[in-house]
């Protein structure tokens, strides 16, 4: 929903000489830190967030996005000791498609394997653990304690989402077949 200044106080419950997000404009880089610093000392309840701050976290995202697309094509691609598996397979008598329907289930597998036991632990990790770290991040940073929290709910539509989101099915390739 978006309003204009005055009738989002209003809504809020907010006089005119409060606010929830300021900006400073600093124009000699150089002074930041410090001008951070009085602002904490003169509010301490509030968090100053400088520009460098943003760009720190979006490299830190941007770092992680790239180590994860590292990851998933190093884990696409057959290794040496496939390769060698597969060929015992073809050479004691193994067909392509026998060879591709074992392959197949392995990999459901562990994909289903790996899928609920990542759930498992995530829900544990935010509904047993109340989420150590990242609660502060979704929640805000604030002097006052945080009374609530996200409740416990396991709908199916999120369930199966997360599964066909996160356990996609690899295409195969097209095989020749030798004589």
């Amino acid at each position: 929903m978006l309003l204009d200044t005055p009738t989002a106080k209003e809504v809020l419950g907010y006089h005119n000489d409060e606010a929830t997000d300021i900006t400073a404009m600093v124009p000699n880089p150089l002074e930041i830190p410090l001008i951070a610093q009085k602002i904490r000392e003169r509010y301490p309840d509030t968090r100053v967030i400088a520009k460098s701050d943003q760009r720190d976290l979006a490299l830190f995202l941007t770092v992680i996005l790239a180590f994860l697309l590292l990851l998933f094509h190093k884990a696409s691609a057959l290794t040496p000791h496939e390769k060698k598996e597969i060929g015992i397979l073809r050479a004691v008598g193994w067909g392509i498609g026998d060879v591709i329907g074992w392959k197949s289930v392995e990999a459901l597998l562990v994909s289903l394997l790996a899928f609920f036991t990542g759930f498992v632990l995530a829900y544990g990790f935010v509904f047993v653990l109340g989420a150590p770290g990242l609660k502060n991040l979704f929640l805000g940073f604030s002097n006052l304690p945080v009374t609530y929290g996200p409740l416990p709910a396991l709908p199916l539509e999120t369930l199966s989402l997360l599964f066909f989101l996160s356990v996609p099915p690899r295409r195969a390739g097209r095989h020749k077949r030798h004589p």
